[in-house]
Formats: C-alpha cells, sequence, structure tokens
C-alpha cells in the first residue's frame, strides 16, 4: 500500500510541479520541466507495474483479495496492464518467466534477445549504446507491451472486459471534469513512451 501511496504522491507531485511552471514561467522553461515530468512518471508507471509482479508473487498483501485489488485498480490497470496475463507469462510452468529462466520459453528473455540486449555476440558497450537509443526504440517497445500486456492472451475475459471498462470509465471522468488535457500530456504521452524504456 505505500508503494502505491509513494508512486502516486510523486506522479501527482510532478505534475503540480510542471503545470505550475507551464502557467507561470516561459515557454523554454517549460519544455525541459515537461521532459523531466514525463520521464518521472513514465518510472512511476513502471513501478506501478511492479506493484502487479509483487501481486503476482503474493508479497503485496497478505489477503488474496487484497493483493489484486492492490495490485490492480490503483496500479496496473491504469497503465494499461492485466494480473490474469501477467501472472500467466510469469508463473506458469508453460508460459512463464520464472519456471524457463533464460530460455525460448522465457517472454521476458525472448523481448530482451529481440531488443539486442542479450544473447551471444553482445558486446559490454551495448547496453549504454542501448540506452542512449531508447527514445528511437520506443514503437519496438510498444509492440512489446501491446503483446504481452495490454492484449495478453493469457488474460481473463472477466479481467481484461472490467479493466477496459474501468479505465475507459476513469479517463472519460478526467476528460469530463476538464482534465483532458492533463491526461493526454502527463498520462498517456509517458505511458506510450518513457514507461516502456
Amino acid at each position: 500500500l505505500l508503494q502505491v501511496l509513494e508512486d502516486w504522491s510523486v506522479i501527482i507531485f510532478t505534475i503540480i510541479v510542471s503545470t505550475t511552471v507551464h502557467q507561470k514561467l516561459a515557454l523554454y522553461v517549460w519544455i525541459p520541466s515537461y521532459i523531466v515530468a514525463v520521464t518521472v512518471i513514465g518510472a512511476r508507471h513502471r513501478s506501478l507495474r511492479a506493484n502487479n509482479h509483487q501481486a503476482t508473487h503474493g508479497i503485496l498483501a497478505k489477503n488474496k483479495i487484497i493483493n489484486y485489488a492492490l495490485a490492480t485498480m490503483p496500479a496496473a490497470w491504469l497503465v494499461l496492464e492485466n494480473f490474469s496475463g501477467y501472472n500467466c507469462m510469469h508463473n506458469s510452468a508453460e508460459h512463464g518467466h520464472h519456471p524457463n529462466l533464460g530460455t525460448p520459453m522465457d517472454i521476458d528473455y525472448t523481448d530482451l534477445v529481440s531488443q539486442g540486449l542479450y544473447g551471444q555476440g553482445i558486446a559490454n558497450g551495448h547496453a549504454k549504446k542501448y540506452v542512449f537509443s531508447m527514445p528511437l526504440r520506443t514503437l519496438g517497445h510498444l509492440r512489446i507491451f501491446l503483446r504481452n500486456q495490454l492484449l495478453s492472451p493469457f488474460e481473463s475475459p472477466w479481467e481484461r472486459t472490467f479493466r477496459l471498462l474501468y479505465v475507459a470509465l476513469v479517463y472519460l471522468f478526467f476528460v469530463k471534469i476538464g482534465y483532458g488535457q492533463i491526461l493526454l500530456l502527463y498520462w498517456i504521452v509517458p505511458l506510450l513512451t518513457t514507461a516502456n524504456w
């Protein structure tokens, strides 16, 4: 619970600071602050996803219902990740990362290999080169995110329906109360860019 609260506190604080800079200072000051904000919020999106990871191992909360609720509604679902599909891809004997670590059945491993981050012939300096080229790789990261998280074939139909309806209602609520631009600039942009790097 504390991790989720910390993530949301940082996200809200970052949005307040960047929008205040936008309102009170020149555009050339706001643009760098916006880039920092997108980076910070994207990192916190990944942290919200990490809560889902902890929950698939049953360690976010002792109670299974609270564990699931904390992982999904205030965290994973809002960053378009699902619980059931992620759990299958992470822990199941047939498709999971942990039981098949470092094999072609390990989805995380095959994604690292496809991105050129792991495998035979990879030089030590390759990781540094990769980090600096991440913005250019956004579409590739989005493809992996869409395949493995947003549209996971392992997600339960019930969860997919409820998750997409929940997200649509939350997004529509913010648009309806006049925060559509904030939602786009400070949630959707990081979600589609820095959260996937």
